[in-house]
């Protein structure tokens, strides 16, 4: 029995959650359902394309990820399902697996319209209860994607526009605050890989960050590496830059927020 994992904007202080696992468990009681978060900010399209892409392989094969960010529900918008990389992702067709398609094609896409998977009446409002709930709950038994609707052109798919850090110059690479964690990070779009491409991971003590408030200087191996309520920068679990205050709010102290722009310099040449 596949997986499935459920990324949404829902929160917890509502039952909307409990009512799409009760749709997927009216379908396929066995299934095996887990809560990738539901703390997308509301509407947040471009953190939910960065949560799903990193997140998803660390699943195993066959896992069947839903997300559902979609502030066009009940609109013409779009449903899509697909197979990429092993893994089936269904959702709204605006943007929210850009990340996950940056560097591929998908195997099978179809543009989910069949009526027969969705429960009756549908609600214009409420698509994460009665599509898309029932429709995992059908893949999860075995349903096979073409069953779902017809083939659809990745090409057609909508892509987000979401910024990328960038070398500006040599020893100057500008990026920007992607999210803010619930421990107040700043995780940003400055990877590692880029880091070691232009030299400056040579140089780890010579490295300074900037961020709103904060200027940092060099790349610490662990969040104790100062002490406590003092700013550091370090390359968290996603292999991206983070912006932190040992056990602080970093988000807070640099007066930063997603979407800020961050600054990475170092002695080049």
């Amino acid at each position: 029995m596949p997986v499935i994992s459920l990324t949404t904007d829902f929160g917890l202080d509502d039952p909307y959650v409990g009512l799409v696992k009760g749709a997927i468990l009216s379908i396929n009681p066995r299934a095996h359902i887990v809560d990738l978060t539901h703390a997308v900010p509301p509407y947040d399209r471009d953190q939910a394309a960065r949560t799903i892409a990193w997140a998803y392989p660390y699943f195993p094969p066959g896992t069947i990820h839903v997300v559902v960010v979609d502030p066009g529900v009940g609109s013409e918008r779009g449903m899509i399902a697909f197979e990429y990389d092993g893994h089936l992702f269904l959702g709204p067709d605006n943007g929210v697996f850009t990340l996950v398609l940056a560097d591929g094609c998908p195997r099978e896409l179809v543009a989910v319209t069949n009526r027969n998977y969705f429960r009756s009446p549908v609600s214009r409002t409420f698509h994460g209860r009665d599509i898309f709930g029932p429709v995992v709950a059908h893949l999860s038994r075995g349903v096979p994607l073409s069953a779902l609707g017809p083939s659809a052109d990745p090409g057609d798919l909508v892509r987000l526009s979401l910024p990328q850090a960038r070398l500006l110059s040599p020893g100057h690479i500008a990026g920007h605050v992607s999210q803010v964690d619930s421990f107040g990070n700043l995780i940003t779009d400055i990877h590692r890989d880029m880091l070691k491409n232009c030299g400056a991971w040579d140089c780890p003590d010579e490295i300074r960050v900037r961020c709103g408030k904060k200027h940092i200087q060099g790349l610490a191996d662990h969040f104790n590496a100062r002490p406590p309520g003092e700013a550091l920068a370090l390359i968290g679990s996603r292999d991206t830059l983070e912006i932190c205050i040992n056990q602080g709010h970093a988000a807070r102290a640099c007066g930063a927020a997603a979407g800020q722009s961050v600054d990475l310099t170092w002695p080049a040449g």
